[in-house]
């Protein structure tokens, strides 16, 4: 599909923006690192001079390509994301108020991936939303059968380092996913989930972990603006 494919060539370039400029050596302010990031989830903002085209493009910088209309990402307030960060599409993200993304996260962002308010990710997580539909006699790489399906976070989420969440999935309200974790059913509201295949721990007490969460929360952004860079807050 061409629209794709250029929706994930402009969606490259923003990432290669937004990463290089969270760099040492990189001079870019805190701010333009905001901006940077924001023209990851909003390809209208991904500016340039060329005409635009009967199907909404125009010519994005750097030889980039930009759509001027079509689905947008969104953000909340006070969210963090640590670079390096990955994604296929930029568009199809949603993070709620105060949320924290670790660094070196990747999201496949096919279908849409929903981060709810307070919402923390650690460091190394890999959001997949594609599932192959092949079977498993005939595959056909990317000639093949493929179903997305949304993954959605809902808020005071807690996720540990290097968690691998499948598509379909949703994480209820104040649950935590143990470090190391694989995703590949739904997790209740206000439980813990350890393993592969991550399995219930225990049960917490909602207002408990949300006090927590939020403690959390505000000791990762302050360790984040510590670093004098390094993340984008949108």
């Amino acid at each position: 599909d061409d629209s794709l494919l250029r929706d994930r060539i402009s969606c490259k370039r923003a990432l290669e923006s937004y990463n290089d400029a969270c760099t040492a050596r990189s001079m870019a302010s805190p701010a333009e690192q905001s901006r940077l990031f924001g023209t990851i989830l909003h390809p209208s903002a991904r500016s340039g001079s060329g005409e635009i085209g009967s199907d909404g493009w125009n010519g994005g910088a750097a030889g980039g390509v930009g759509r001027m209309n079509g689905p947008q990402g969104s953000s909340g307030r006070r969210s963090v994301v640590l670079a390096p960060f990955r994604c296929e599409l930029g568009y199809n993200i949603h993070l709620g108020d105060n949320v924290v993304v670790d660094n070196g996260c990747y999201f496949q962002d096919a279908a849409e991936i929903y981060l709810g308010n307070g919402v923390i990710v650690g460091a190394d997580c890999k959001f997949y939303t594609l599932e192959d539909l092949s079977a498993s006699s005939r595959q056909e790489g990317p000639q093949g059968l493929f179903r997305a399906g949304a993954i959605r976070l809902e808020d005071h989420c807690v996720v540990g380092g290097n968690v691998t969440i499948l598509p379909f999935r949703t994480i209820g309200k104040g649950a935590r996913v143990v470090a190391g974790s694989v995703v590949t059913r739904d997790v209740r509201p206000g439980t813990v989930v350890a393993g592969n295949p991550a399995q219930e721990v225990r049960s917490e007490e909602k207002k408990g972990v949300e006090e927590e969460n939020a403690r959390m929360l505000e000791g990762m952004q302050s360790g984040f603006r510590g670093r004098g860079g390094g993340y984008g807050e949108v």
